[in-house]
């Protein structure tokens, strides 16, 4: 009966590893629609980053945060649009005329003032990976990644639930 509650138990660490990223694939031309919700519970938040990692360079695309003001990264400003901001439910961004060098990991970085402690913070993540595929050009990947991306989530699981023990 303990092997089972075991098992029970890895396969809920593994189910919320594999919700905690989202994967998306998309064409050259077209918007990407990221949304990240704060956590009420901790009141709001006092800072938020969003950040991407491409194939060879990570950029802080936006930081926004109680005390300055809104910093978006220059080479993708036309193209990012922000909706709410650090008091609102819902915190949206909106990249439009989506290109190849887009593609990679998209990480939501939430900071909060925690409130029995005067210099405590907690911090939350939200992660999307993003494919994005030429225009004109035939879906290389519509069968075969499916397997690999299995295989990457159920990796990404095991290895949060080794670091979570």
């Amino acid at each position: 009966m303990k092997t089972r509650l075991d098992y029970v138990f890895i396969f809920v660490q593994i189910f919320e590893a594999c919700a905690e990223l989202v994967f998306k694939r998309l064409t050259e031309g077209e918007s990407l629609g990221l949304s990240c919700l704060p956590q009420q519970d901790h009141g709001p938040p006092v800072g938020l980053h969003l950040y991407h990692r491409g194939v060879q360079t990570q950029t802080t695309l936006l930081s926004l945060s109680a005390a300055r003001a809104v910093r978006v990264d220059p080479e993708r400003r036309e193209r990012l649009q922000l909706s709410g901001g650090l008091d609102s439910i819902r915190i949206n961004v909106s990249i439009s005329d989506l290109q190849l060098s887009d593609s990679g990991l998209y990480t939501w970085e939430l900071s909060y003032r925690e409130r029995n402690i005067s210099d405590g913070m907690i911090q939350s993540e939200q992660k999307v990976f993003l494919l994005v595929e030429g225009a004109g050009r035939p879906r290389m990947c519509a069968h075969g990644c499916t397997p690999l991306l299995w295989t990457i989530t159920a990796a990404a699981g095991l290895l949060l639930l080794a670091f979570s023990w």
